[in-house]
């Protein structure tokens, strides 16, 4: 008895037991998806530095426009994957976007397989599949503001 007295009377001096309940509900991030997101992470940056070594050279080769559109969906790669990494399911929809955007680019351009492989796309493809498979599961949240999200459903239960 004592003890629930001493947890009310801290959430009372606290004034946010909703808080605690929010921390408790958050999904936890698996591991293969953090390993996977790391790989990308990795991906954006090495790709982002042969973007900017090679900025003069891609531009010269594939014409002025390729490595400002490459800079565009590189940061909607990271978006995406930002999201992804914050368990949203909108990242995986942006990811997955971003990657066939870079697939359709790279037909425009007329980069050939000797430059984009189909080996750099096992991870993103990994990645993509199991990015489904939890939104599938419920296990990402949706909306693009998650808090927002469980005022609404709670404000729809008291109704």
């Amino acid at each position: 008895m004592s003890n629930e007295n001493q947890t009310n009377k801290e959430e009372i001096c606290s004034g946010a037991p909703d808080q605690n309940k929010q921390a408790k509900e958050t999904v936890k991030r698996p591991i293969l998806l953090s390993i996977l997101c790391i790989m990308g992470f990795f991906g954006i940056a090495i790709n982002g530095l042969q973007l900017f070594s090679n900025m003069s050279g891609l531009g010269s080769l594939y014409g002025e426009l390729f490595p400002i559109a490459m800079f565009l969906v590189l940061a909607i790669k990271l978006t995406g994957l930002i999201a992804f990494w914050k368990m949203r399911a909108w990242g995986v929809y942006v990811f997955t976007f971003s990657i066939l955007l870079d697939i359709v680019m790279s037909v425009f351009f007329g980069i050939g397989l000797e430059i984009f492989s189909f080996i750099l796309l096992i991870v993103p493809t990994l990645m993509i599949a199991y990015g489904f498979t939890l939104i599938a599961k419920g296990r990402m949240e949706k909306g693009f503001f998650p808090e927002e999200e469980k005022k609404t459903d709670e404000d729809d239960e008291e109704e």
